[in-house]
């Protein structure tokens, strides 16, 4: 991390996007200070029937980016278990460069949607 930068930790919850922002200690750089904290309430759960995930994420990261300056600085997203993807495969020994299109074949046996739409 660049001297100065901060690290912004950002929740995508159910109810809410929370965010942290840390800065390396200026005197102890193997220590972080909390420089700042933001809640976005959404106004309607995540799950809940009428609810659009997509439309009230999207607008709370536009309010989130409103009220915080962040060009510069590092930034690590949590997203929800349900989703997210993690699947196991065993490959058939092949040469590496073969690995590639393995994987990609695997993918679209097990993503039920387009593989533009997965960030790798």
């Amino acid at each position: 991390m660049a001297k100065g930068n901060a690290v912004w930790g950002i929740d995508i919850g159910q109810c809410a996007l929370k965010a942290l922002q840390c800065r390396p200690h200026e005197k102890d750089p193997r220590q972080m200070v909390v420089e700042s904290f933001d809640y976005i309430e959404y106004p309607k759960i995540l799950s809940q029937p009428e609810a659009d995930p997509a439309e009230l994420i999207g607008d709370a990261l536009k309010e989130f980016l409103s009220r915080n300056e962040i060009v510069g600085d590092t930034v690590a997203m949590s997203v929800a278990g349900q989703s997210g993807l993690a699947r196991f495969i065993k490959l058939p020994p092949v040469e590496s460069k073969k690995i590639p299109d393995i994987v990609k074949y695997e993918a679209r046996q097990q993503i039920p949607f387009s593989l533009d739409d997965v960030v790798w």
